[in-house]
């Protein structure tokens, strides 16, 4: 009824309708109904692929009907629009906007003649019909082309096709077509409805005019509204879906397409029998589908599309007590009906059956009885509905197990990958009243991984499922308000998931997805990952968990049973006797006394178990204890209460306060100890809900009650006292079975070959013949520290070698361990020669030592191993040039003879390839202090010995396997050298973890194989992953599989103990290459970082105070020290250094208009305001008023690790994350693998990711090019009259026009390169200590013979070429350095020429004015403050040559420079004010 109208005056009462039906009030209905079609609609002739909408009056009819025509007509799967379905919107009914059967007259001459005066109805009827569905007739919309679509109000059996059910009397006659029913929540729909084409003209309440849009709505068989009875309509068409079932009959609800329209997409595409939906089509209807575009368009339904939020009758003022009354309508009439479940969540004002506080807030004395009760509710199809198990029925099939989805069968998680923001990736969702949650929750304490995994508590239930007031701590929740209900997680991971909203959940936050939700798998997973990476630090009383987490090695089958046994006779048993006395309102069932039988038959036989057992299972605490102990917690404080088991004949009472139990009291007692951080008895409580929960549901959903006879405690009941469990769990558990707790110890080493300690498995037999052991030129030596990732890469090797083919499809399979290598190195010194000397040993009782060997090398010999196919591959620990093959090494020889010279030389080329492998030092010894279990000496030592940490320092006597890893790296380096990088290759194990494909890649070169594709990388990727290889079937070597984090070492020992390590690798190492990556990863923070942004510098900061950084590079992708700041004459690296020059644009070309990803631009700088060529290219951008079309970030200063931005960058993909970053991370994106010096300027492409340029001159070109290209001025108008033109017929600004290309590039080689070359001898005075070689001197008094020809040649102009240029501001900025740092740092005041600064003095007045002018113009460009940064150069170099040199050049220079006070910063910015 819109304004000024009054309810519809028109009946239709169908021409079929029997005598029974007559009697029925006729179907209000719109006065463009039509009755004659309405009858042509019922007895359609349906055909299998027709589509049937039924829709309530605005329940969101013109949105559906816009879905499907865009889904079924008119996108392709590329998302575009098909040709012809523009032209098809006015040649076919329904395709701009619904076209209901009953609007229509039959033919066009009856519409032409308005046989029915519907017309006559309304002024211009015609032509608003028409308007809003279209010229057509009902043979028009039976012809449109297949499949069909006929959306309607018409709802029921009654009225929609006939042949659209099946025939009742007819079984033969099966329905045909499909149905899709959409429904709204019924309180959306009336203000809709109220405010459809504007307010009903009676209001809600009523007046003159009407009894108001209230009344008629609550009005069941009198309501006047078109179509009746929304309650009605509801009811009838769930009949119908329930009838034709749910293979031909969708129910779409209208919130659950606001919510999550790509999920119900894919469920409506699924249910129309569609191909697989598209992602860009899907795109497509989304955005075809949006309220905006369809407001917008020229869809003639479009005035219908309003507000379409959710739960926007709250706003409604209508009082609660009407409310009410509708809520009291709506169960009246749609209780029990399947269909109108999901609409009530919509309709609560607030979610009944919070808990008034949270769990925090609760005592041992708080009762929640006495709390709101809540309704039972779980997941339908990604929706909320009632959970009817609890009054009798069954619960749908889930549709979703979420059980180990994103893992492989042999659980396992990776601790070690972090979320975006830097914390942990995996989150448990727990209640404290559920003891299953509780487990779980106990075992992530007593695994030590509180900041492996965080959680968020629950604060109890309500009728939403489980709710936390505060809200989670869990991304994407994270900084939401509270209250989150678990519910939102659930959907999140499926939104069309069909599950009970149970705790626990394991939830991962990278991929978004639930992990599991059953308590004993999470506790799997979650032990799995932590014997696997070494967060078991056990913060528990030690001996009663077993290294290897809550499934200690041999107890596995035995854990699985012992759980399936209690699940089976205690803990569902228990569940049985609470449901079914719910459910029946009887606690003397048949079912029930069974049930409680089982209950203390289970408990008897625990009795007993734990009377010879210190646990379950043994000596070891076990993930079955864990679930065991809290249910035995809440089975005093709440189940043998609450769900009547205190009746059963042989109760021997309670456990915990009672007498009947001694032996599981006091194992509930030690376990207790060990839990008691974890529990809250208080949340056991919350159990005492359940009772009040089923009979408000039952009333609300079935309008029936039960009464739950003794189950139901009265408010007036006592329950347990909590006080009294928790003092008898206080008590001392007493003397407990036990035997001795189990301590492995660090293995004797007293076998000895070259002086250095073997392990147990050495054998000097192989050994020798190993070492002189023909070599091939295809072979591979894989020499590797202990615990430096030799099984890593010895998988790499055999599976780049023997694993896959280019498309990346697996061709070999060693599952049967036939070939050496292949499941786990088989080390050559371990192995016996042949099968006769192991028969001859065996014959001998020689053989036990072998058997425990071969369990780890395999059942092979030397002789197997040296009868591989070519190429052969050779694992082992020896390493260097006195342990390994003597044939892999050049052999040089000298010997006297009689020949003129008297001596004669031969040689013996070397043959095969070595690898060797190496990781930062602290990490292995934190690795092999784990490894096969902590070391009985500990780290310090005790009376079982030196300590793991004494006994790694001891280079000279290391009693370790393979002796000192320091000697090991410093003889593996001298390997490396001796053979050369033709045949030798370094491989970092660091390298390797944070970038495998690229280091693939260079194995791969190495080793003269053909190009990697894709397909074969990505395959050789997974099957080398830490997950597999820990999960592989039949691996020997996967129990060492360890945790192979990188900075694992920063959580054990401490500050002191650490500098002994750093002292040993700088007294042993210095000096040697290949240890020089190592020292990056074993840096705690990056040394040398600014104590100040950039921005927080001003002209007085004296940077010279800030810890000196190192100066270092990268190689390979690897952060070493730069050799040129320690000595200019080091041999460099024999690795070519890698070119960032126009990488990406040929012809130094840019296009600044286009963007990146975001819509930022597209071209990002990375500068630094200390380095005068980063600083002109700073001045380029401004003069060329390019600011707003290149980012730009400039970097606080040196560090550690290169220049640094201590809050971020700006720039994708690093945009999001918090600071600080290091320019490095751009340098390794761009190329993991580039060996180079980490400068600015660096010219960043955001799409491509790649380095455009990094050299300064270049960047400056085509910067200027670029703006040249845009095609109008966008320099600030001072630069404009000075700046250099294209030419002399353009105004198009430019630093290199094309016509004084040769001008320029002569004036930069001629004057602004010989000033930097001249200053750059700074250098050689620094890293001399101070020291004036004759190279100094002359670079000095270079540097002012440039001084002096510049100072002529400005003497008659403004600028070098008259116009300002690109050569300009090189210039300039050199100059204003000079000032600021250079005359000063550099001693450039000793040269003979020396004649004073230039802006402060007085002897280069065309200088001083030059820079003044240039000063103007780039001043933005300019900070003074960070000129000043090159102070901390000298200071670097020495820290730097300490480090890694050991032999600082001391120089009384050096030490003043502390004191000397530097140029006046604020004197200079004046000179040139």
């Amino acid at each position: 009824a819109g304004t000024g109208s009054n309810p519809p005056a028109y009946r239709y009462k169908k021409d079929d309708d029997d005598d029974a039906e007559s009697s029925s009030p006729p179907l209000p209905v719109p006065w463009w109904f039509n009755p004659a079609t309405a009858e042509l609609f019922h007895s359609l002739p349906m055909e299998d692929d027709d589509v049937i909408v039924s829709s309530g009056v605005k329940m969101g009819t013109s949105w559906l009907t816009n879905l499907l025509v865009s889904l079924l007509y008119e996108y392709d799967d590329d998302g575009k629009l098909i040709s012809e379905a523009v032209a098809n919107r006015e040649k076919i009914p329904g395709r701009l906007g619904q076209t209901y059967p009953d609007s229509l007259y039959p033919t066009r001459a009856a519409k032409d003649a308005d046989e029915q005066g519907i017309y006559k109805r309304m002024p211009q009827g015609r032509k608003i019909l028409d308007d809003v569905f279209g010229d057509f007739v009902w043979e028009d919309l039976v012809r449109q082309p297949r499949p069909r679509m006929f959306a309607s109000h018409l709802f029921g059996r009654k009225y929609l096709p006939r042949e659209l059910f099946d025939d009742d009397e007819d079984a033969k006659r099966k329905g045909k077509g499909r149905l899709i029913v959409v429904v709204r929540n019924l309180k959306d729909t009336m203000c809709s409805l109220h405010n459809f084409r504007g307010t009903a003209i009676d209001g809600w309440l009523g007046n003159e005019h009407g009894p108001g849009s209230f009344r008629r709505w609550v009005t069941l068989d009198g309501c006047p509204n078109a179509m009746g009875s929304a309650f009605h309509w509801v009811r009838e068409a769930g009949a119908a879906v329930e009838h034709i079932g749910k293979e031909r009959a969708l129910v779409v609800h209208y919130e659950s397409l606001i919510l999550n329209f790509a999920a119900q997409l894919v469920r409506i595409n699924s249910f129309l029998g569609l191909p697989d939906l598209a992602e860009a089509k899907a795109r497509a209807i989304e955005v075809a589908c949006s309220l905006d575009t369809m407001a917008s368009s020229n869809l003639r339904t479009r005035r219908n599309c309003r507000k379409g939020g959710i739960c926007g009758w709250r706003d409604i003022e209508v009082g609660d007590d009407l409310w009410a009354e509708f809520d009291d309508t709506f169960n009246e009439v749609l209780a029990g009906v399947e269909m109108a479940e999901p609409m009530r969540f919509f309709q609560w004002k607030d979610v009944p059956g919070r808990p008034p506080s949270s769990s925090r807030g609760c005592d041992a004395d708080a009762d929640p009885r006495k709390w709101p009760s809540y309704l039972l509710v779980m997941l339908k199809e990604g929706m909320v509905v009632p959970d009817l198990y609890f009054l009798g029925k069954d619960r749908p099939t889930p549709t979703t197990e979420f059980r180990s989805s994103l893992y492989s069968s042999e659980p396992s998680l990776d601790f070690d990958a972090r979320n975006v923001d830097g914390s942990s990736r995996y989150h448990l969702f727990l209640s404290a009243s559920c003891p299953l949650a509780s487990a779980v929750g106990a075992a992530r304490s007593l695994l030590g991984l509180e900041d492996a995994i965080t959680v968020d508590v629950a604060d109890g239930q309500s009728s939403a499922g489980w709710v936390f007031l505060n809200g989670s701590t869990c991304p994407p929740w994270k900084g939401r308000e509270g209250p989150f209900w678990l519910y939102e997680a659930y959907q999140l991971a499926d939104p069309l998931c069909t599950t009970i909203i149970s705790v626990p959940v394991l939830f991962d936050t990278v991929t978004q997805k639930i992990v599991s939700n059953d308590s004993w798998e999470v506790i799997k997973l979650i032990s799995g990952g932590a014997s696997r990476t070494d967060f078991n630090v056990w913060r528990n009383p030690p001996g009663v968990i077993a290294k290897e987490g809550l499934f200690p090695i041999g107890t596995v089958d035995d854990a699985e049973k012992m759980f399936s046994h209690l699940q089976a006779n205690l803990f569902t048993p228990t569940e049985t006797a609470g449901v079914e006395c719910l459910r029946s309102g009887n606690a003397e069932s048949p079912i029930v006394i069974e049930a409680r039988k089982k209950v203390f038959k289970s408990l008897e036989e625990l009795e007993g178990l734990l009377g010879q057992n210190r646990f379950l299972l043994g000596n070891d605490v076990t993930a079955v204890d864990i679930h065991l102990a809290t249910f035995l917690f809440a089975f005093d404080a709440c189940y043998y209460d609450a769900h009547a088991l205190r009746m059963t004949e042989g109760n021997h009472g309670p456990v915990l306060t009672g007498d009947g139990h001694p032996n599981l009291k006091a194992y509930s007692r030690e376990m207790y100890r060990l839990l008691k951080s974890t529990l809250n008895f208080a949340s056991f409580r919350h159990g005492f809900r359940l009772a009040h929960a089923v009979s408000l549901t039952r009333q609300s959903y079935s309008r029936y009650t039960v009464s739950a006879g003794k189950l139901t405690s009265s408010l007036d009941e006592e329950l347990p006292d909590l006080n009294d469990i928790v003092s008898s769990l206080e008590v001392p558990a007493g003397d407990r079975p036990s035997c001795p707790l189990k301590e492995s110890a660090p293995p004797p080493n007293k076998i000895k070959c070259e002086g250095v300690p073997m392990p147990f498995f050495f054998r000097q037999d192989s050994y020798n013949i190993f070492r002189d052991m023909d070599v091939m030129e295809d072979d591979i030596f894989l020499s590797s520290g202990v615990k430096m990732g030799t099984t890593w890469v010895n998988k790499i090797l055999n599976t780049l070698l023997h694993d896959f083919d280019e498309d990346g499809n697996k061709v070999t399979s060693h599952s049967d361990d036939s070939l050496p290598n292949r499941l786990g190195q088989s080390y050559p010194e371990a192995m016996p020669p042949t099968r006769e000397v192991e028969q001859q040993e065996r014959e001998q009782g020689k053989g036990k030592k072998w058997d425990i060997a071969k369990t780890i090398f395999g059942d092979f010999t030397l002789d197997d191993l040296l009868g591989q196919t070519a190429p052969r591959l050779f694992s082992t620990h020896l390493f260097g040039q006195r342990m390994l093959p003597t044939k892999l090494f050049d052999v040089r020889k000298t010997e006297k003879n009689q020949e003129p010279l008297g001596k004669r030389s031969f040689s013996h080329k070397g043959k095969g390839r070595l690898i060797v492998v190496v990781r930062n030092l602290k990490d292995t010894l934190v690795s092999l202090h784990h490894f096969q279990g902590v070391p009985k000496d500990g780290w310090y030592g005790n009376e079982h010995g030196p300590g793991s940490l004494r006994r790694y320092l001891d280079v000279d006597d290391c009693p370790n396997a393979y002796g000192s890893t320091f000697n090991w790296v410093k003889a593996s380096a001298a390997a490396v050298n001796d053979i050369g990088p033709e045949r030798s290759l370094v491989i970092c194990y660091e390298a390797l973890k944070n970038n495998f494909d690229a280091q693939l890649r260079r194995i791969n070169d190495f080793l003269g194989l053909p190009p990697l594709s894709k397909a074969k990388t990505q395959a050789i990727s997974e099957a080398c992953s830490a997950k597999n290889m820990k999960t592989q079937t039949g691996a020997r070597f996967k129990s060492m599989v360890r945790k192979g984090a990188i900075g694992d070492w920063t959580n054990y020992l401490d500050e002191i103990h650490w500098e002994k390590v750093d002292r040993t690798f700088s007294k042993v190492l210095s000096g040697v290459e290949l240890a020089e990556p190592l020292r990056f990863f074993q840096f705690e923070d990056i040394p040398g970082m600014p104590l100040l942004s950039a921005k927080e510098c001003d002209l007085n900061t004296d940077p010279r105070s800030w810890p000196p950084p190192l100066l270092v590079k990268l190689r390979e992708g690897m952060i070493v020290p730069d050799p040129y700041f320690l000595n200019k004459n080091t041999p460099q690296s024999t690795v070519v250094p890698t070119q960032f020059k126009s990488t990406i644009r040929p012809e130094c070309y840019l296009r600044l208009e286009e963007t990146g990803n975001d819509g930022s631009p597209r071209f990002h700088l990375f500068l630094a305001g200390s380095c005068p060529l980063a600083s002109s290219v700073a001045a380029a951008r401004i003069l060329l008023g390019l600011e707003n079309l290149i980012s730009m970030d400039t970097s606080d200063g040196q560090s550690g690790a290169g220049w640094v931005f201590l809050k971020g960058v700006t720039c994708c993909p690093w945009k999001e994350r918090e600071g600080p970053f290091w320019l490095y991370e751009a340098y390794q994106l761009a190329d993991p693998l580039c060996t180079t010096s980490i400068s600015v300027p660096l010219l960043w492409d955001t799409v491509a990711q790649k380095i455009v340029s990094n050299d300064s001159w270049e960047i400056m070109k085509m910067l200027s090019g670029a703006a040249s290209d845009l095609g109008f001025c966008s320099s600030p108008d001072d630069v404009l009259h000075v700046i250099a033109k294209q030419d002399q017929n353009s105004n198009i600004p430019t630093l290199f026009p094309d016509c004084m290309e040769q001008d320029i590039e002569q004036m930069h080689v001629s004057t602004v390169k010989p000033l930097l070359d001249g200053v750059e001898t700074g250098f050689e005075y620094l890293r001399n200590g101070y020291v004036e070689t004759q190279l100094v001197l002359e670079g000095r008094n270079k540097v002012f013979v440039m001084l002096e020809e510049l100072e002529e040649l400005l003497g008659d102009r403004s600028f070098l070429l008259h116009n300002l240029t690109g050569v300009d501001v090189r210039l300039a900025f050199c100059l204003l350095q000079f000032d600021a740092c250079y005359w000063d740092k550099f001693e450039l005041r000793s040269s003979e020429k020396y004649r004073g600064p230039i802006l402060t003095g007085d002897i280069y007045p065309n200088l001083k004015a030059y820079l003044k002018g240039m000063y103007r113009l780039m001043k933005p460009a300019v900070h003074f403050e960070s000129f000043r940064q090159l102070y901390r150069l000298g200071h670097a170099i020495e820290f730097t040559r300490q480090s890694y040199s050991r032999s600082a050049v001391a120089s009384d220079k050096a030490l003043n420079g502390m004191k000397k006070e530097l140029p006046n910063l604020n004197d200079i910015v004046s000179s040139l004010a």
